[in-house]
């Protein structure tokens, strides 16, 4: 039996998808550099640019895993040397452009969903402002949606075996690979994966194939061999990763659960937090929400539309709502821990945009208002990143300029330990040091030996202090250096 020769592209498509990601790129290279360095991108950095070995003591004490750092660093080694922060955003840039693609592919070719609904989904992904935002910041944000979007096209073919294969042992690898790269990215990947093994599982013994059930089980039984030394180096620093991952948490009650899911349903639409107080936000993002709904209800009537959607809506929804979670044990998580699951929002939304069975007076109306929000939310969430300062970055560099002018060579900076984001942003000749007081346990005599140096000499320390923290880390720091000398001035920045 013949296969039916596959459909031909219009002569306009290809010249088409290069235009959106042109544009695509546009967008997420426009002011790449306009946003400060901030806290979390220092960290990167820094361990971008230190030894392997650090960045796995200094990882097995922190709540996120050290693959992005490896990839980082080669990244920075492969791109030669200056504006290691430029360099560093356009790694994300570069993972979070392939969305656009990756997204298309799998709604046309592996989830069959057709030529609009992976038009739809293309076009979103590409003006996102959620992709543009975290394309522009050097943490591993933009990694994230991308391991998504492989485990579910790899998901994809085990719900369809007869999907023709030209090496079924390729699959099982893939699976394999792509679920330990998901792991060792961010621990968020934890419940994709959990779920992408369930339905893989559930598809293969649906359909009684015993000899896949066994590859499986293989290939997941050597995915957690391979887990095994990172999971055994977590153990081993386990109490410094328990005092990071719940650092604060006594001082942050667990958020309501309508509280929660408008973060998360903004920050998905519009990539912003924090846009409680911006009504046009709230509205439309709410309208919107009810739209799709609607649109998911009227989805039910037809027949040959109704399994698609239903996995569509499980593979976005269950292994995201597994991770809310996350807010019992650090109540004050932030919603990018949720970006690994914002393409599954998109693939959904664009199957009901095209394929919702109405009455015609009635479903192209639907079809454009809900367009039209998403739109909206979208040029909305982009103008204030690009534009408005509520929503900038804290900026070091005006500290860093201010210190650069005012300080010479033998002269001294006392920053909080572990913000390394003023070592990136300064290039004056004062020495950049780092000593935390209020952590505890802490050596006294050291931190009074290294304040004994600071002061032996007569030169100018500039005491780096945050006052938005919650904790006032110079400590001793300011008695010391005032009973050794002179207090010279206070200089206050936003």
């Amino acid at each position: 039996m013949t296969r039916p020769p596959r459909k031909r592209k219009p002569a306009w498509e290809p010249a088409a998808f290069v235009l959106l990601l042109l544009g695509a790129f546009a967008l997420r290279v426009y002011r790449l550099e306009a946003q400060s360095i901030w806290v979390d991108e220092g960290i990167s950095l820094h361990l971008a640019t230190s030894s392997l070995t650090e960045i796995i003591v200094n990882r097995a004490t922190n709540i996120h895993p050290p693959l992005y750092y490896f990839l980082l660093k080669g990244w920075l080694a492969l791109t030669g040397s200056g504006q290691p922060l430029f360099r560093a955003r356009f790694f994300s840039l570069t993972f979070s452009l392939l969305h656009v693609p990756v997204t298309y592919t799998l709604a046309r070719r592996r989830l069959s969903l057709g030529t609009i609904p992976a038009w739809i989904a293309a076009i979103w992904t590409a003006v996102s402002p959620l992709a543009v935002i975290y394309a522009q910041e050097s943490r591993v944000y933009a990694l994230l949606p991308l391991a998504y979007l492989i485990l579910l096209a790899l998901l994809a073919l085990f719900r369809s075996p007869t999907r023709p294969v030209r090496s079924p042992a390729t699959r099982w690898v893939a699976l394999g690979v792509s679920e330990w790269i998901a792991l060792h990215l961010h621990y968020t990947a934890i419940f994709l994966v959990a779920y992408v093994a369930a339905a893989s599982f559930l598809a293969l013994w649906r359909e009684g194939r015993r000899p896949d059930l066994r590859r499986w089980l293989l290939t997941h039984l050597l995915v957690g061999l391979a887990c095994l030394p990172w999971a055994f180096a977590v153990l081993v620093h386990r109490h410094g990763a328990e005092a990071k991952a719940t650092a604060g948490t006594a001082l942050a009650a667990l958020p309501r659960p309508a509280y929660l899911l408008n973060q998360v349903w903004n920050f998905y639409l519009t990539g912003l937090t924090g846009v409680e107080n911006r009504p046009i936000i709230q509205i439309t993002a709410w309208v919107t929400a009810g739209l799709l709904l609607v649109m998911g209800v009227a989805h039910r009537f037809r027949p040959t539309r109704r399994s698609t959607a239903r996995w569509l809506l499980a593979d976005w929804l269950i292994p995201m709502s597994s991770a809310f979670t996350l807010w019992l044990v650090r109540p004050f998580s932030h919603p990018r821990y949720l970006i690994l699951f914002a393409p599954g929002l998109i693939l959904w939304a664009a199957d009901q945009l095209a394929a919702t069975h109405w009455h015609r007076h009635w479903h192209w109306p639907f079809r454009l208002t809900t367009g039209a929000g998403i739109l909206l939310l979208a040029l909305l969430g982009l103008r204030a990143y690009f534009f408005d300062p509520a929503f900038q970055k804290d900026d070091v560099r005006g500290v860093a300029r201010y210190l650069e002018h005012t300080l010479a060579p033998g002269d001294l900076i006392a920053a909080p330990a572990g913000d390394w984001s003023l070592q990136f942003a300064y290039r004056g000749a004062a020495q950049i040091v780092m000593l935390d007081p209020t952590q505890a346990p802490f050596d006294e005599t050291e931190l009074w030996s290294a304040l004994t140096d600071w002061t032996h000499q007569p030169r100018r320390v500039a005491l780096l202090d945050y006052r938005r923290e919650l904790r006032d880390w110079p400590g001793p720091a300011f008695f010391a250096l005032e009973s050794a000398g002179t207090k010279i001035a206070r200089q206050t920045f936003k």
